[in-house]
Order: C-alpha cells, then structure tokens, then sequence
C-alpha cells in the first residue's frame, strides 16, 4: 500500500515518529494491511515505545491465531519480543512457525532474542540447528 511505502522510508531515514503518526492518521479508514501494522511494530520497536506496539500486536495479531500469519509478521513478532526482553513470547512465537516456512530472518530473530537476553549457549545452538536446517543458508 501507499501508506506502508510512505511508512516503510521514513523508518529507513530513522523517522520513526512520522511514520508512527502516519498509521495513526489512517487507523480508522480501513486501508492498513499486515504490513503497515509490521512497520508501526518496527516504529515502536525503534522508539522503544512498548506499550503502544504491544496495542496493535493484541488488536490485530492476536496469539490466538498466531499460526495464521505470515513469516514477516512472525518474524517482527519475535524480534519485538526479543528486544523487550520477552524471552518466553519470543520462543514460543518462533516454535509456532512451521519448519519449512522458517527463513534466516526469522532464525536470526531468535538468535537476536537470545542476545539480548544474554542467553549465549541458546544462541549457539539455534545457529547450529541453522546449518543443518535444508532450506536456510547462515
């Protein structure tokens, strides 16, 4: 969508509050898809603003579905997770991801996850079980 290009650049130029405030402006007129939630996730993340992403996470990607979604949605899911030191969501959203869906983004936010829990050992062993996955490079 428009609104998830606009949101998507201004994230890249570290313009996490405009982007943020671009969603909001547009949250009421049905025109946000997966992604442009994906990206005010990533906003928030970024602003570390926990509690505002922790809202759209309950209202549009709710647990009780969460073998349903995407691996990008999964995969932001995790590293939010990860880097508000959730540890436990984090791994529990990663063990919900089908095995041949799993990519090297979605291993590398586990991994992340791990790291900022200084949970090294876990890491390594995820990064082991990466090199034997079939369809996943390091």
């Amino acid at each position: 969508t428009v609104i998830g290009g606009i949101m998507k650049a201004l994230i890249h130029h570290d313009q996490n509050e405009r982007a943020l405030c671009v969603y909001q402006q547009h949250e009421f007129a049905h025109l946000h898809d997966d992604k442009s939630h994906v990206l005010a996730i990533k906003a928030c993340r970024n602003m570390k603003d926990f509690d505002y992403a922790q809202t759209i996470i309950d209202k549009h990607f709710p647990s009780s579905n969460l073998t349903s979604y995407g691996i990008e949605v999964m995969t932001t899911l995790i590293d939010f997770y990860g880097e508000c030191r959730d540890i436990s969501k984090a791994q529990y959203i990663f063990k919900c991801v089908g095995e041949s869906v799993k990519n090297t983004a979605c291993f590398n936010a586990m991994m992340d996850a791990f790291c900022h829990d200084e949970l090294y050992s876990q890491c390594i062993q995820l990064f082991e079980t990466l090199t034997r996955h079939k369809h996943v490079a390091p």
